[in-house]
């Protein structure tokens, strides 16, 4: 008997969450695929809000990276 959520497993979206925590960009598709599959479901909330954290990670480091790269451009132009 599968425990399903959304139409994914209770595997399938742990697996999807520890992807998402270990792929830097990557994460953020498998964050986004996990909040619109789990909408609405309340047996699963917290996956759905784990999802979420991940994706706010994902855009901090994100902008982190883009942040480091300007500021090195700037500094240095003649390097970037």
């Amino acid at each position: 008997m599968k425990n399903t959520a959304g139409g994914i497993t209770r595997t399938e979206g742990l697996i999807s969450l520890i992807l998402a925590f270990i792929l830097p960009v990557i994460g953020m598709v498998f964050s986004i695929i996990l909040i619109r599959q789990l909408k609405g479901n309340v047996r699963m909330r917290w996956m759905r809000v784990a999802a979420w954290i991940v994706l706010v990670l994902q855009i901090l480091v994100l902008l982190g990276c883009v942040l480091g790269y300007l500021t090195f451009y700037f500094a240095v132009p003649e390097l970037g």
